[in-house]
């Protein structure tokens, strides 16, 4: 791998500066260099953002870029924008130095996508993002974020924790940019990324500085074939020796990740909970944040009235977060300011309107059972909105939940299977769409006359069976809520912060 010297000259992408704006000479400056490819055979499988992304970075460097995506509708937005499509079925991969694999893409499980079959009977590399990134910016620092739960607000939180204190960092990965549409960063520079256990499951070289698992359930099922195979994809994280591990040890299946690193003995291991005192880690008990990494616990703050982070999962976050900030050097202080300032994302905890007295928060991010049962925690009086495209229709986590739940509104292609397995423990209409399911939930929240409910979207399914996605099914859920009143206030989004599901 080159070293630094991979940042080019301004010049390289543009010879007459008198023609250039500033904007193109400052993209010039800071695109990830893929140079080192230039003049070879490159091929890409999948076309989501993923593999635009890395189609338009190595075609821009200088590599002759050959794709190919099953979806058609994907092949034509591809050529659209420029991308030669080719069926390497039928042309073979011969012709290829190596193969670069969306995450979307099975390796392995149900079965290996034939094209990725055909890519190891004939010896060509297979190779991820992420690697290529680390290949052009070897000397900058990561931060790598993996769990079932959390990721996506650790990752946000901790770039802006670090962004505050003045550090140089860009934030990526499964959430927001794909990571080679980042900027370039040398010695001085973090990247904070978010690691799926699709993209995990592609890599073979990487190497996190921090290395951060916030929980974990059983979730993609579907992907992986089984929970040790799920397991053993997001344990990528932790490749290589040295550097530093901070893992949530509040599940049993964390707690045995923990253990195994620490009898390793090959980096710095710190244990965060949110529900008891940990030795040397981070703990939050009763909404109160405890550092006992160095010495016995040591009282750092209460962080039961964040807005923007309601919740004890929140809480749990919270406390990775700190852990990471008080590795890395920086002041608690510094800690305790920033996060005051935190805007938190949207499609998680988000609220996005209140009217005639009833809240409505969008969590649309909440894809599985562990989530929703977290966010309906939050609330006491909840109108509850769920189903979509279910990855499990097992319930026992929100049994728990049952003196908070007044209502359960079913859609998408769950709901006559949630209606009937909740209809035992609680009151439920199959609402079907989220728009009737909106109408219905204002309707019965209206009839309470104590008022103060909560309508919750938080769907413990993922979007695919009725929306593009999560976000398109959370700013469906907000528009819904802005049709409710003309005078209803409704919070705009922040920008640039999807994840995948």
């Amino acid at each position: 791998m080159e070293g630094t010297h991979n940042c080019r000259p301004i010049l390289d992408y543009c010879c007459d500066t008198r023609s250039c704006g500033l904007s193109h000479l400052k993209a010039s400056l800071t695109m990830i260099d893929v140079t080192k490819h230039s003049g070879k055979n490159v091929g890409v499988l999948g076309l989501g953002a993923t593999g635009i992304s890395a189609a338009k970075n190595l075609t821009r460097d200088g590599a002759s870029v050959f794709a190919w995506d099953d979806s058609s509708q994907r092949r034509r937005l591809a050529t659209g924008q420029g991308i030669r499509i080719t069926n390497f079925v039928q042309k073979g991969l011969g012709h290829l130095d190596f193969l670069l694999v969306s995450p979307g893409i099975p390796l392995f499980y149900p079965r290996p996508h034939r094209i990725a079959l055909l890519a190891k009977e004939k010896g060509v590399r297979i190779v991820s993002d992420l690697e290529l990134l680390q290949e052009a910016c070897p000397t900058a620092n990561y931060v790598g974020v993996t769990g079932t739960n959390g990721k996506s607000t650790v990752t946000a939180l901790l770039g802006h924790l670090l962004r505050q204190s003045g550090k140089n960092i860009q934030v990526g990965g499964n959430l927001g940019n794909p990571v080679l549409d980042l900027e370039m960063l040398g010695t001085d520079g973090i990247y904070v990324l978010e690691l799926s256990s699709y993209q995990l499951d592609l890599a073979s070289t990487i190497f996190l500085d921090t290395a951060i698992w916030t929980n974990l359930t059983p979730d993609h099922l579907e992907r992986h074939g089984s929970l040790e195979a799920y397991i053993r994809a997001k344990k990528k994280i932790f490749m290589g020796a040295g550097g530093l591990a901070v893992i949530g040890v509040d599940d049993k299946q964390s707690q045995a990740v923990f253990d195994e690193l620490v009898s390793e003995g090959d980096r710095i291991v710190v244990p965060v909970s949110a529900e008891q005192p940990v030795a040397q880690g981070i703990s939050v008990v009763d909404g109160l944040l405890y550092d006992a990494i160095d010495s016995s616990p040591e009282f750092v703050m209460n962080v039961t009235n964040l807005a923007h982070l309601p919740g004890s999962h929140n809480w749990h976050n919270i406390a990775i977060a700190y852990a990471v900030i008080r590795l890395v050097g920086l002041s608690g202080s510094i800690f305790k300011e920033s996060l005051e300032t935190y805007p938190g994302l949207p499609h998680r905890m988000e609220k996005v309107g209140r009217y005639n007295g009833v809240t409505y928060v969008n969590d649309s991010k909440a894809t599985n059972m562990a989530a929703a049962a977290k966010a309906l925690a939050c609330y006491s009086k909840v109108y509850w909105i769920m189903g979509g495209r279910a990855k499990a229709i097992d319930i026992d986590e929100v049994l728990p939940m049952s003196s908070r739940i007044l209502y359960v509104y079913t859609i998408g292609e769950s709901a006559a299977e949630f209606e009937k397995n909740l209809g035992g423990k609680f009151r439920v209409k199959n609402s079907g769409t989220l728009a009737k399911a909106v109408v219905d939930a204002t309707n019965d929240a209206m009839s309470d006359f104590d008022g103060g409910g909560v309508v919750l979207l938080s769907p413990a399914c993922a979007s695919f069976d009725q929306f593009a996605n999560f976000e398109a099914r959370g700013t469906a859920f907000r528009q819904l809520v802005g049709k409710l009143s003309g005078s209803c206030k409704i919070n705009k989004p922040a920008a640039g912060t999807g994840a995948r599901e």
